[in-house]
């Protein structure tokens, strides 16, 4: 059972909250029923994301048994089978379809979502820079998701402040790849020349991110109290120095949940969105 769930990943669950971010923003909407479907979606989501983890793993497998951290995966480390694998995959998806035939959740972004890893699998992820942008996209498929579900339409400011800041933390990613394994077991089209351009590119995204939040702030909340640009700016600089700064893992996951004052912060800062609203 332990390698079912190292197999689908469930600790990367994390990333698909962002799906839930459309309602969190939008109290008006906040009732049982939404809260209910709220789950279900972001259930049906995780899921179809494991399909896309357990589907690269057996495309990866060979790489995977090289690489220092990613030989530990269940496939890779000879603990669970293809075959096995195959079948969880399989269950997953019946599950998926269940979800969608009762609740008639939106299918539309899981199919596009899917197919879109599919072709990072084999294609993107060996792309330099292109592979950030789809990673990006991935986050942006998330909260488009959400807004589906709830019927929403999100801010425009909100949609670059996540792209910004998703491509900032996925080109960091990439140069802890080159940091800790080298240009062998990166896997990637990047090599060990990038890494200034890398370090480079990861703060000016972060900063750009940090001013596209700012004009949210202005012109979406209508802040005028300098106050709580000071605070507001304050908790977010203080969350991405914070997590920027450990290097022990490429995983944006494993940092998170390795640092759950972060997670803290991350939700002092919707609660005082909420606040501004």
């Amino acid at each position: 059972m332990r390698s079912i769930i190292k197999l689908i990943r469930v600790k990367s669950w994390l990333k698909n909250v962002l799906i839930l971010l459309p309602l969190l923003l939008q109290p008006t909407i906040w009732s049982y029923y939404n809260y209910l479907i709220g789950i279900f979606s972001f259930l049906a989501f995780s899921l179809t994301a494991s399909i896309v983890y357990i589907l690269n793993d057996i495309v990866d497998l060979e790489s995977d048994r090289q690489h220092p951290e990613k030989r530990l995966r269940p496939l890779a480390s000879g603990s669970l089978s293809v075959i096995n694998a195959v079948v969880v995959l399989l269950v997953l998806g019946v599950l998926v379809f269940l979800i969608y035939l009762f609740l008639y959740i939106p299918i539309w972004t899981l199919i596009v979502y899917f197919l879109a890893n599919v072709l990072y699998t084999f294609k993107f992820k060996l792309l330099k820079f292109i592979d950030v942008l789809v990673l990006s996209f991935f986050y942006i498929l998330r909260l488009s998701y959400g807004s589906e579900v709830f019927d929403l339409v999100l801010s425009s400011w909100l949609v670059m402040f996540i792209i910004f800041i998703t491509m900032s933390v996925s080109v960091q990613k990439r140069l802890l790849e080159l940091e800790l394994y080298g240009e062998r077991n990166s896997r990637r089209a990047y090599v060990v020349g990038d890494v200034d351009l890398l370090r480079s590119l990861t703060v000016s995204l972060f900063l750009i991110s940090v001013l596209v939040f700012n004009l949210y702030l202005v012109f979406e909340l209508k802040v005028i109290d300098y106050k709580y640009f000071v605070i507001l700016n304050y908790a977010l600089l203080y969350f991405c120095f914070e997590f920027f700064a450990d290097r022990s893992s490429d995983d944006p996951v494993k940092l998170l949940l390795k640092h759950p004052k972060l997670i803290l912060i991350g939700l002092v800062l919707l609660l005082l969105v909420l606040f501004m609203k």
